[in-house]
């Protein structure tokens, strides 16, 4: 009966370059994770080949990193253009609120503070009328003295 021998021969193909290693060129093996892809994919290489596909990681690396920066920068760019459309409408808003009171007719007011002087309230010639004396005139209500307790015991 006849003896067989297997003999296995192993060639390595460098996976950058597609060429064989040679044997006296001993290939590396190594392993590449990437981020949100759970598959680790095993490279077989020249440790020469390995070096340049290490940079060439990187450099497309910093591609990246460049790329994202860019974005980030648009955006923050568009936030800060939000927030001064925000701050505009804000202050026109304000501004709206406030010349409510400024158009008042100028003959209101005067009447307004005629009768508040007339019935016992302390208001000024000029500025904002405060909103107590202001329901006060609306509602036609005099002053009650500040001695009207003692006015009152006193007459009885």
């Amino acid at each position: 009966m006849a003896k067989f021998t297997t003999r296995s021969i192993y060639t390595f193909t460098d996976e950058l370059t597609g060429e064989e290693v040679e044997q006296d060129n001993e290939p590396t093996t190594f392993k590449i994770k990437l981020t949100g892809d759970a598959t680790v994919y095993e490279k077989v290489m020249s440790t020469e080949n390995e070096e340049r596909f290490r940079k060439w990681l990187a450099s497309d690396g910093d591609a990246l990193a460049e790329e994202l920066q860019d974005q980030i920068d648009a955006l923050k760019q568009e936030v800060n253009e939000l927030a001064k459309e925000n701050a505009d409408l804000s202050s026109r808003a304000g501004k709206a609120k406030g010349s409510s009171s400024a158009k008042r007719d100028p003959e209101q007011l005067k009447a307004m503070r005629a009768w508040l002087n007339e019935n016992g309230y302390k208001v000024s010639d000029r500025g904002r009328i405060p909103g107590d004396l202001e329901q006060a005139y609306n509602s036609r209500t005099p002053k009650v003295p500040d001695n009207a307790s003692e006015l009152t015991n006193a007459s009885s």
